[in-house]
């Protein structure tokens, strides 16, 4: 029970065109670049992380 947010944590593929094939269909189609998914990607890893952490804080108080 309390894995959940530890485990949520590995499904963020969204931070590299490499982690998803769907990721490479849409950077090949669309025409982006790597530095385009970096530029998007950071502050949505910090969102999720700050999340997690807590989602991880909460659980370990139930």
């Amino acid at each position: 029970m309390r894995c959940g947010p530890v485990r949520s944590g590995r499904r963020s593929r969204f931070t590299s065109p490499i982690a998803n094939p769907a990721n490479l269909l849409v950077m090949g189609s669309a025409g982006y670049r790597f530095a385009d998914y970096v530029r998007a990607s950071v502050p949505l890893t910090l969102v999720v992380f700050l999340v997690l952490i807590l989602l991880t804080a909460v659980m370990w108080l139930l």
